[in-house]
């Protein structure tokens, strides 16, 4: 017995001793093509995967609640409109950059803009901000019950009074609205963007046009607050400094009068210098005066936030404006670094540790400016009280003769230094007074936001088209997937590259409404007939002159169609004009009886035991005239009958008698008997279910047979779907027979 080049002994180990190589190459060799014949085996399944996750967005999008956005834009930085020239307003105009545009994005989005804005649109009234308004849904009551039910009681803990839980109900709105709005610099520009959104336009619209107006409202509200704060201040100072005024001329007159000096009096040398003495400190009392009101402003401003730059004397400080050009050219460096890099990139780091230096150095400048106020204030101090000692040094030389001339000076001159500071403290007075009406914010709404048309979420279509591609792409990777774990037989290549065996037949499965055991007799030209046909020719091609007899068709594991094909095949041979036997030799579960509507009470097992002849176990079939050796009524202990010197005679006679000996034995990995028959039998047919059958599972079962010395002619693949075969083939297995002239029923 010739075996297949694989299975040949040499100086390889046979084949029961050969590792099993199971390859995945096909048609195309993984190329794109390939790839493409791949997705489309599976094109329902790609189909099905894209309908589905479509449905399931499109049901999943229609459920969402629409939600609406709303856009305005503020500008801050606003400068005020300079009606007085020469006027400094109380709380000058912030310089606008990237840093302050982002911090009064902040101040926007606070709780206390946030709280004007409920307060005027009672938005504590709204369930959508209000959660005590809101009527649970009943996940939430039931999460709320188990909560309640598993949560243990805790005395320690004390009920909230009504003070503390309104306030963490307002705090609980407050939260809610500020959850709607997203306060953004806008890009390059000294805007800020308001977005809100909402679940109904109008609301979004309120919230955006809410935000902006409170915010503006707010700003010049801080600084109609600043002015009139310092118009109380001037109001009551002056008022103090007309008392000081009126009590020092008061005391001047009552001098003049007890000393009996009148106005315009003089008395030699040392009247003039007194005279000239006084003047100057006149002057230097009135310039230590302003150099205390310089400083005290000074002062003041200093431990405002933000307001230290505004000093008069900082302004016009050359080298601080040297700093804020400076200054300018970092944050115009910043703005431009940020639409390109991150926070914490390099270059924005170093960009913004050079402003902070920049900022440092202004800072320390400014202090530089106030310290050099304040020794002004005390260069001007010490002037004045030099010259008062001088004057007192002056007086005493004098003598008593102008004690009372000199002491009368002094008095005028505390008169009309007071004078001087009330006039000064009236002319700024009544500069705020005028301000107050000119108070206006630094920011102004550029863009209120409109309700809008359409919701802003969710974006249907695009979610729609995410998840169609989406389930495009789990069909796609669910079709590779079942492709690798396919380890089934699809294609003749695949055996032969798997066993060395040739492929002789691949049998088409059989319609349900057919009868398969008649289908080769009622359609003889029919594509399970040919392949039948085909799987005859085959077995014999390396020998045709010489046609075996004896033929044993062989699987590995049950249900792969052997009977079915047994039969089929015994009857087709035996219609063309052959003497055909069949036998089944499977006693474990014998089928050939039922497939040709006979009983089983007579058969193989009987012969063996001597109990009939063969001639009264035969059946012949009347449609085929084919003869039918039934199983026949056996026991498990009898199964070595199978095996005996009885069977090796038996089949001996019946190849005399017979051109062809079909067995249908039980599977290679159910029943060892099989092994044995096939060293009887002139060849054994190999049948593996295309698709179905493992290749481990088949190549064992081979790999059995062969080291049994079975003459395995070939592979036939069994129960083929034709509408299936062409996406793993180029090859169809079925040219269509409906317009045969043989395509007539017996």
């Amino acid at each position: 017995m010739t075996l297949p080049s694989r299975f040949t002994p040499g100086p390889v180990a046979p084949f029961g001793r050969l590792p099993i190589q199971v390859s995945d190459s096909g048609i195309g060799g993984g190329d794109l093509n390939d790839a493409l014949r791949k997705l489309q085996r599976h094109l329902k399944l790609i189909i099905a995967c894209l309908v589905v996750c479509t449905l399931a967005a499109f049901l999943v999008v229609s459920q969402l609640a629409p939600r609406y956005s709303a856009f305005a834009q503020v500008q801050v930085g606003v400068p005020e409109p300079k009606v007085l020239s020469k006027t400094e307003a109380v709380m000058a105009g912030q310089q606008p950059d990237a840093e302050m545009v982002r911090n009064e994005s902040y101040v926007m989005a606070s709780p206390t803009v946030a709280k004007i804005v409920i307060g005027k649109y009672g938005l504590d009234r709204d369930p959508e901000f209000n959660p005590e308004l809101r009527t649970p849904s009943l996940w939430q009551r039931i999460s709320y019950f188990f909560s309640d039910l598993l949560s243990a009681p805790d005395d320690s803990r004390s009920t909230p009074d009504a003070a503390e839980r309104a306030k963490r109900r307002e705090e609980r709105i407050i939260n809610s609205v500020l959850s709607k709005i997203d306060v953004q610099p806008i890009a390059r520009s000294y805007m800020l963007g308001i977005e809100a959104d909402s679940v109904d336009p109008t609301t979004a619209a309120k919230l955006a046009n809410g935000f902006s107006e409170a915010y503006v409202a707010q700003q010049r509200d801080r600084k109609w607050q600043a002015t009139r704060s310092a118009e109380i201040y001037l109001k009551n100072r002056i008022a103090e400094m007309q008392r000081e005024v009126a009590k020092s001329d008061k005391a001047v007159e009552d001098y003049r009068r007890r000393t009996g000096l009148l106005k315009g009096a003089t008395t030699g040398v040392t009247e003039q210098q007194l005279t000239e003495l006084n003047t100057q400190l006149i002057l230097a009392q009135a310039g230590k005066a302003e150099a205390e009101a310089k400083l005290n402003e000074a002062l003041s401003l200093a431990k405002k936030p933000n307001a230290s730059e505004t000093i008069p004397a900082v302004l016009q400080s050359p080298t601080i404006q040297a700093m804020k050009q400076q200054q300018i050219e970092v944050q115009r460096k910043i703005a431009e670094l940020s639409s390109t890099y991150g926070e914490r990139h390099p270059k924005m780091q170093n960009a913004r540790a050079e402003e902070a230096e920049i900022r440092a150095k202004i800072g320390i400048e400014v202090q530089r400016v106030i310290a050099g106020l304040r020794n002004e204030a005390r260069s001007a101090t010490a002037r004045y009280e030099a010259l008062r000692d001088s004057f007192a040094r002056l007086k005493t030389e004098a003598g008593n003769a102008n004690e009372e001339s000199i002491e009368l000076q002094a008095l005028d001159r505390e008169a009309s230094a007071n004078r001087t500071m009330l006039e000064a403290l009236l002319a700024r007075y009544k500069e705020t007074t005028a301000q107050q009406d000119l108070v206006q914010a630094d920011a102004r709404v550029v863009a209120p936001a409109s309700v809008p048309d359409s919701p802003s979420f969710p974006p249907r279509m695009l979610l729609i088209v995410i998840a169609a591609i989406g389930g495009l792409g789990i069909g796609v990777l669910i079709a590779f997937v079942i492709e690798n774990f396919d380890k089934t037989f699809r294609r003749p290549e695949e055996i032969e590259e798997q066993t060395g065996l040739p492929t002789l037949a691949l049998v088409p499965t059989l319609a349900r409404r057919a009868r398969p055991a008649h289908h080769v007799l009622d359609k003889p030209v029919s594509p399970f007939s040919d392949s039948l046909r085909r799987l005859d020719i085959s077995m014999h091609a390396d020998n045709p002159a010489e046609p075996s007899r004896l033929i044993m068709i062989a699987s590995a594991v049950p249900k792969e169609g052997k009977s079915l094909l047994c039969a089929s095949f015994a009857r087709l041979l035996a219609n063309s004009g052959r003497r055909v036997l069949l036998m089944d030799c499977d006693w474990r579960r014998p089928s050939q009886h039922r497939l040709f509507g006979t009983r089983n009470r007579t058969g193989l097992a009987q012969v063996l035991a001597k109990e009939v002849s063969i001639e009264n176990a035969l059946y012949r079939d009347r449609d085929s005239g084919a003869h039918l050796l039934c199983a026949g009524v056996s026991r498990p202990a009898n199964l070595h009958i199978l095996n005996s010197e009885s069977m090796r005679e038996l089949l001996v006679e019946l190849a005399n008698g017979y051109d062809t000996v079909i067995l249908d034995t039980p599977p290679v990995l159910v029943g060892a008997e099989v092994l044995h028959l096939a060293r009887l039998v002139d060849k054994t047919v190999f049948l593996a279910r295309w698709g179905r059958t493992p290749r481990e599972v088949a190549l064992t079962a081979l790999k059995q047979l062969v080291e049994a010395h079975a003459n395995v002619a070939g592979v036939a693949l069994t129960q083929v779907d034709s509408d299936r075969y062409r996406y793993y083939s180029y090859a169809q297995l079925d040219y269509g027979y409906s317009n045969s002239a043989f395509a007539s029923s017996r």
